[in-house]
């Protein structure tokens, strides 16, 4: 597999393997997770200003069924 050169804004080139496997790592994309409040969509500043956290994990343990986790798959996974 051929690495492209990646470079920074500064110009930068990663030279060394571990540098480079950072800089692919950090451009890597990832499914987007929406918390969800009683089927509603919240934002996570409005989960913070409601209960003081924004960890769904937590705010799904204490509150059993109040809070989901959606997520859409993305086309290049």
């Amino acid at each position: 597999m051929h690495l492209p050169r990646l470079a920074s804004r500064d110009g930068w080139l990663a030279k060394s393997h571990v540098q480079r496997e950072l800089a692919i790592q950090a451009m890597t994309v990832k499914d987007r997770l929406y918390p969800y409040e009683n089927r509603r969509y919240v934002s996570p500043r409005q989960l913070r200003e409601r209960y003081g956290i924004a960890n769904l994990t937590v705010l799904q343990n204490k509150y059993l069924n109040r809070f989901q986790m959606s997520g859409a798959a993305l086309l290049d996974q």
